[in-house]
C-alpha cells in the first residue's frame, strides 16, 4: 500500500495538496481519480511513498485516508506546464489545483491513456523576447516569416489567441502551403476530435504549427521554440470564472520554463507591454508603428445640444442615406445596449436606478410597453414608473443606445439592407459569423453593432461611424481611454472613405489622437499619469471584495487590511454598491512590482474567507 500526495485539479479546491491511499506505486506527474466531496475528481500526483514509512502519520491523523479510484497509464502532462502553473498560481494568490482545472482542457483529465512524453529538449538560455506593434496585414506578414523560420530550424511554433474567431482567422491566413502542419484547437471542437486532433500532433515528425487559446499550451509538443501572443491587449485572455487570472501571466511563465522566444503582436499593445519595451526589457522585430494608416477622410463632430440636437450629424446622416445609393458598406457603432443608457428626473435630478439605489437602469423598447432593465441586479420595472425618490413623471432618457441608432436608421434609409450584431441579437459565434459574412456579401448595407462586432469585421469598410462612445468615458476605470482608443483605431483602421467620431466632448484630446491614428503622444501621457498614481506598470494591484451587511463588512474589511499587514490599503464602496440589498465594498493594494509575487502576501491572501474575491491585476478597480 503507497500514500499519495495529490494536488486535487477542481474549482473548488481549498488546499495545495491532499493525501490518498494507493494499492499500487504511481509515478510522479500521472493523473489518478480520487473522492473529494462526494464526487470524484482529477488529482496530479506529487510523491509516493510506502504506506510503512509513514505508518505513525497515518495513526495521528485527524481524518481518514480516502483510496484512489483509478490511475492513468502515463503522465499527461509536461513538468515545465505543471511548474508554470504552479508559479501563476503563486502569482494570482491561488491554488495549483484551480489553475490546472481552469487551463487544462477537460479532454486531458478525462482521458483513459495519456500520452509518453519524452524528455524535454535542453536549451542553454531564454531567448530574448519581442514585441510587433502594426496593422493586421503588416503583422501576419511578419508572423509568416517567424513561421518559416521556425519550420526551417525544425522548431514547432504555438500562436496564441483569445478567442475561436481570432483562431479561425489566424488559421485561414497562415495556413497555405503548410496545411499538414497547422492545427487549429478550439472549443468548437468535440472532444473525440480534439483527442484524435491532439494525437496527430504528437505523432507528427515534422515540426507543427498550433494555434489556440493558452491551455492548449497543454499540447505536450517538446520541440516548440517560439511562442507568438497575438492580440495581446485582448480581455479575453482573462478568465471568466473563478479563479480570476490573466492568462498572458501563465504564457510568460511557460514561456521561461520551456525557454522559448515569446513574441507580443497587436495593433495597439498594452501600455504595460510597451513600457516593457522601453525598459529593454523586450527587443521588437520592427520598429514599433504609433499610427493608424488609411485613405479614409477622419473628422470629429461636435454633438453638444447648441450645436447638434440630433442624432446624426448632417454629414452622418447623409452617408446613412445614400448608402445603398452608391453601393457602399456603413458601419455604426453604439456604445450602450438599449434605447437610452441613463434616464434622469427632471424634477429632483435623480437618476433611474434600481429599487435599492445601487445601479443606473438602462431603457429598453418592446412591444408590450417599454421597460427598465438593469443588468447588475436583473430588476425589470415598467417605463410609465415614477421616480423613486420624488415621484415626478417627468423622466428624461439620456445617452445613446444601440436601439434608439437603429430606430434613427431605419426612419431614414428605410428600403438599405440593416444587419444588426451585437450579445443581444446573436447567441453564437456561429450565428455572428453568418451576420457578418451576410453584411460583407451585400453591398449598400449598413450594420450596427457594439464593440462585440469587432472580432467579426475583418475585410474593410467604406465607411466607420462612431454614433456614441461619451458613455464610456464617465466609467471610473484608470483603463478606460486606453480602451476607448483602442477601439476607436481599430475601427479607423477599417474605414477606406469616411471614419466619423460624433461627440459631446470635442476638447476630448484622445479624439484627436483617434482621428488623427496617432497613440504615440496618449502613450506618454497616459505613462506620467500611472506612474503618478501608482497605477501598472508601475505596481501590481490586488482587489479584495467583500460584500454584504454594510458594517459587518466596513469591520471586517479593516480586519483584513491588518491582517495582511499593508499600511496604504484603499478602503472604498464599489461602483455598483449594493446588490439585492447587500453592501460592496472594495479593499486596493498597490504592491510595488519587484516585490511581486510574494510569497507570505499570497498565502495570507489564499486562507482568507472564499467569501472574499480576491483579484491580482484585477480588471478594473471599482
Amino acid at each position: 500500500m503507497y500514500v499519495l500526495d495529490v494536488i486535487p485539479i477542481a474549482r473548488s479546491a481549498g488546499k495545495e495538496s491532499l493525501s490518498y491511499l494507493s494499492s499500487e506505486k504511481v509515478p510522479l506527474g500521472y493523473l489518478v481519480e480520487v473522492p473529494l466531496r462526494r464526487q470524484m475528481i482529477s488529482a496530479l500526483v506529487l510523491s509516493c511513498q510506502k504506506a510503512v514509512d509513514v505508518k505513525s502519520a497515518i495513526r495521528t491523523s485527524d481524518f481518514q485516508f480516502k483510496k484512489v479510484s483509478t490511475v492513468r497509464k502515463n503522465a499527461t502532462l509536461r513538468r515545465q506546464f505543471i511548474d508554470a502553473i504552479g508559479k501563476t498560481a503563486e502569482h494570482f494568490a491561488a491554488y495549483t489545483g484551480q489553475l490546472l482545472f481552469a487551463l487544462t482542457p477537460k479532454h486531458v483529465l478525462s482521458q483513459d491513456i495519456g500520452h509518453k512524453i519524452p524528455e524535454q529538449i535542453k536549451k542553454k538560455k531564454i531567448p530574448k523576447w519581442q514585441v510587433i506593434q502594426a496593422e493586421d496585414e503588416d503583422r501576419f506578414v511578419q508572423y509568416k516569416q517567424l513561421i518559416r523560420s521556425s519550420l526551417s530550424k525544425k522548431q514547432s511554433i504555438f500562436i496564441c489567441v483569445p478567442s475561436l474567431r481570432d483562431g479561425e482567422h489566424f488559421f485561414e491566413y497562415i495556413r497555405k502551403g503548410i496545411e499538414d502542419y497547422t492545427f487549429h484547437f478550439h472549443s468548437g471542437l468535440t472532444k473525440k476530435q480534439t483527442q484524435e486532433k491532439q494525437q496527430q500532433v504528437l505523432e507528427e515528425k515534422h515540426p507543427v504549427v498550433i494555434i489556440g487559446t493558452p491551455m492548449f499550451l497543454s499540447i505536450p509538443r517538446i520541440d516548440i521554440g517560439k511562442i507568438i501572443l497575438d492580440r495581446e491587449s485582448s480581455e479575453g485572455y482573462r478568465t471568466i470564472g473563478n479563479p480570476r487570472i490573466d492568462t498572458r501571466i501563465f504564457v510568460e511563465y511557460f514561456s521561461k520554463e520551456i525557454r522559448a522566444e515569446l513574441i507580443f503582436g497587436d495593433t495597439f499593445l498594452r501600455i504595460e507591454t510597451i513600457h516593457r519595451h522601453q525598459k529593454k526589457e523586450f527587443g521588437a522585430i520592427q520598429p514599433l508603428s504609433f499610427r493608424i494608416l488609411t485613405p479614409a477622410n477622419s473628422v470629429l463632430f461636435d454633438m453638444t445640444e447648441e450645436n447638434s440636437p440630433l442624432i446624426f450629424d448632417a454629414y452622418t446622416d447623409k452617408i446613412v442615406r445614400l448608402t445603398k445609393e452608391k453601393n457602399e458598406h456603413t458601419f455604426l457603432f453604439a456604445a450602450r445596449k438599449g434605447l437610452h443608457s441613463i434616464t434622469v428626473c427632471k424634477d429632483c435630478g435623480h437618476i433611474v436606478t434600481s429599487s435599492d439605489g445601487s445601479a443606473p437602469m438602462v431603457l429598453y423598447e418592446h412591444p408590450d410597453g417599454n421597460y427598465f432593465y438593469s443588468p447588475h441586479t436583473k430588476e425589470k420595472r415598467p417605463a410609465d414608473d415614477t421616480c423613486l425618490y420624488c415621484g415626478g413623471w417627468r423622466l428624461n432618457p439620456l445617452g445613446l443606445g444601440i436601439d434608439t441608432i437603429e430606430k434613427e436608421v431605419r426612419s431614414i434609409a428605410s428600403d438599405t439592407k440593416i444587419f444588426r450584431l451585437d450579445k443581444d441579437s446573436v447567441s453564437t459565434h456561429k450565428k455572428a459569423l453568418s451576420v457578418a459574412l451576410e453584411f460583407y456579401k451585400t453591398p449598400g448595407s449598413i450594420m450596427i453593432g457594439t464593440e462585440f462586432a469587432l472580432a467579426y469585421l475583418r475585410e474593410q469598410i467604406d465607411n466607420c461611424i462612431i454614433t456614441t462612445i461619451d458613455s464610456l468615458l464617465a466609467l471610473p476605470d484608470f483603463r478606460i481611454q486606453e480602451k476607448i482608443l483602442r477601439t476607436l483605431l481599430s475601427f479607423r483602421s477599417k474605414a477606406v472613405k469616411n471614419f466619423i467620431i460624433q461627440t459631446r466632448n470635442p476638447d476630448q484630446k484622445l479624439f484627436n489622437y483617434a482621428t488623427a491614428g496617432n497613440s504615440e503622444k496618449f502613450i506618454l501621457d497616459e505613462l506620467i499619469a500611472r506612474e503618478k498614481f501608482r497605477f501598472p506598470p508601475f505596481s501590481v494591484l490586488i482587489k479584495i471584495t467583500l460584500q454584504g451587511e454594510q458594517s459587518l463588512i466596513e469591520r471586517h474589511s479593516q480586519e483584513i487590511a491588518e491582517y495582511l499587514n499593508e499600511a496604504d490599503a484603499d478602503i472604498y464602496p464599489a461602483h455598483i454598491s449594493k446588490i439585492s440589498g447587500s453592501s460592496i465594498i472594495n479593499i486596493l493594494f498597490r504592491i510595488p512590482k519587484e516585490n511581486w509575487p510574494n510569497h507570505t502576501l499570497a498565502n495570507k491572501l489564499r486562507t482568507l474567507s472564499p467569501t472574499y474575491r480576491v483579484q491580482v491585476h484585477p480588471e478594473n478597480i471599482l
